[in-house]
């Protein structure tokens, strides 16, 4: 029942969000303000709509994937609202710093992943990690020399039987 009540909250939003939007544009409105606006409505439409995009592996909220959406979303509206602004794309301008702001936002969002990932706590519906598994030497195959397979143990066995040390393998 809570999803259908922020599935609904969401698509009204985006409605109103995308209307006011186009009613800027048509009515050539000449401030950027209403435009960035209805844009962060839009924004945070998509946010109660699929809330599940807020929610790690284990179905907990994310905070770091809220701050990383804020982020974006300011960097969004400031630029819908200096792009309205502008007559042309050459007095279009964006100051450099939003670079590493973004680029930090993303960098610990991606570092987050990663050692969720590592300690096991990303998965689907809250399971672990998957494991990489692990084959034993005997169900492994190496190109023999006539073409054909043959096991990737008694490859290693040739090898070491032939003196050559450099390629007994990893077992």
């Amino acid at each position: 029942m809570k999803r259908d009540l922020n599935q609904l909250i969401g698509a009204i939003m985006f409605i109103v969000g995308a209307a006011t939007f186009l009613l800027a544009a048509f009515m050539k409105v000449q401030s950027g303000g209403v435009p960035a606006a209805a844009f962060l409505i839009i924004i945070l439409s998509i946010g109660c709509y699929f809330p599940d995009l807020f929610q790690d592996g284990s179905n907990a909220p994310s905070t770091l994937r809220i701050c990383v959406l804020m982020v974006v979303a300011v960097f969004s509206v400031i630029m819908v609202k200096a792009g309205w602004e502008v007559r042309d794309l050459s007095h279009f301008y964006a100051n450099e710093s939003w670079i590493y702001i973004l680029g930090l936002a993303f960098g610990a969002k991606v570092t987050q992943s990663f050692a969720e990932f590592m300690s096991g706590r990303l998965g689907k519906k809250g399971n672990a990690a998957p494991t990489i598994s692990t084959r034993t030497a005997s169900s492994m195959t190496a190109p023999s020399i006539n073409g054909g397979t043959s096991s990737y143990a008694t490859h290693i066995e040739r090898n070491a039987l032939a003196g050559n040390p450099d390629d007994y393998g990893d077992v």
